[in-house]
């Protein structure tokens, strides 16, 4: 949530709370999107990782933070990719999309939401993926988070 311009972390907000299960409606196969990610040479880097900066640059990501707090982003190039290959499937904290931009290490938030039709995140939680991406160097303004669901 936001406090003025200030992105404040809420806890217990609506009836789905983190951790986040992955596929909790049962539509999706893990081992299928697992290996749709590794044909297509697709893993997850986090800040400081080599393929940080092309992930960000590739256009949209998908990213998760895990039970250990640990950003992870993959590109959203490809509609086979999905949020669960970032922790083989495991709980999250937060998930969702984000849009970023920038070169030589410095980067700009454009856009991020809650949006992962695999974990099913409340809205308050887009607040950990917001300090994460922070702590990483990249800001969005309270005009770029986007909610989705309760």
């Amino acid at each position: 949530m936001l406090a003025g311009a200030t992105p404040v972390l809420v806890h217990n907000c609506g009836g789905n709370s983190a951790p986040f299960k992955n596929d909790v409606e049962g539509r999706y196969n893990l081992a299928d999107e697992l290996d749709a990610a590794e044909a297509r040479g697709v893993r997850s880097v986090s800040p400081g990782q080599a393929g940080w900066e092309e992930a960000l640059n590739s256009g949209v990501v998908k990213w998760v933070v895990d039970t250990n707090e640990v950003l992870h982003v993959v590109p959203a190039t490809d509609d086979a990719i999905k949020h669960s290959i970032m922790t083989r499937g495991a709980p999250v904290l937060a998930a969702g999309e984000a849009d970023v931009a920038g070169a030589g290490g410095m980067f700009f938030g454009i856009r991020i939401s809650n949006q992962s039709g695999h974990y099913l995140p409340c809205r308050c939680s887009i607040n950990l993926g917001i300090e994460k991406f922070r702590q990483a160097g990249i800001d969005f303004s309270p005009g770029s988070v986007e909610l989705v669901g309760p």
